[in-house]
């Protein structure tokens, strides 16, 4: 294998071998996306469906990829699907450092969402820092500023909301007294929040396939 990755064609791939053989920052860097999986999502509640961040993003990042080529093809709206889909796949990296807070934790008072907000950003550039310079703009507009007020920016906090309801709306079938006043709560935030040509395609249509598959 090490042989196979040492003279494989793509330089790409031989540089990347390199970092990691040699243990540099960027080997680091990758450790921590290694480690998203053991980054647990949902604590300090019952959970009948096991959750975590790599999980997590890859999800949001189908629904992100789904989502921006509907309203591209269909709606004509001007979404850059790879940036959406690159910014889902990495808005939470900087867990592998701080671990998954529970939002009515981080966001229980404006002083708490604000410290929180600012410990999340100093760490992501703390990570981004282990990256080439040529890299970090890049990689800066998928992690510390994934949520920006571009377009796509407003897509990832959607999606990262749709997948939370589609955990929710999966575990109060088997977790009622768990999850079912939280779906709620989650389902008329999307609803007043959001008036997206993606979001009322999902509310319209999947969400009540979702309703009946999990049923």
């Amino acid at each position: 294998m090490k042989t196979a990755l040492r003279e494989h064609p793509l330089e790409s791939v031989r540089w990347l071998y390199e970092q990691v053989e040699t243990e540099t920052d960027v080997a680091t860097f990758i450790e921590n996306v290694m480690r998203m999986d053991s980054v647990r999502r949902w604590k300090g509640r019952f959970n009948t469906i096991d959750d975590n961040d790599a999980i997590h993003g890859f999800r949001a990042a189908a629904l992100g990829m789904f989502s921006g080529l509907l309203e591209r093809e269909k709606y004509d709206v001007d979404v850059d699907v790879a940036e959406l889909t690159a910014r889902l796949l990495c808005h939470d990296l900087v867990e592998g450092v701080t671990g998954d807070v529970l939002g009515p934790v981080k966001h229980s008072t404006a002083e708490t969402g604000a410290a929180f907000e600012a410990y999340e950003r100093a760490e992501s550039e703390a990570l981004l820092s282990l990256l080439p310079d040529y890299m970090q703009p890049a990689f800066r507009r998928y992690m510390a500023d994934s949520k920006d007020d571009t377009y796509e920016g407003l897509l990832v906090d959607m999606m990262d909301k749709l997948d939370a309801l589609i955990k929710m709306n999966m575990e109060r079938k088997m977790n009622g007294a768990e999850y079912e006043v939280t779906y709620r709560e989650q389902l008329r935030k999307v609803q007043m929040r959001y008036e997206n040509p993606s979001m009322l395609f999902f509310l319209a249509y999947i969400l009540h396939d979702l309703d009946y598959v999990t049923s």
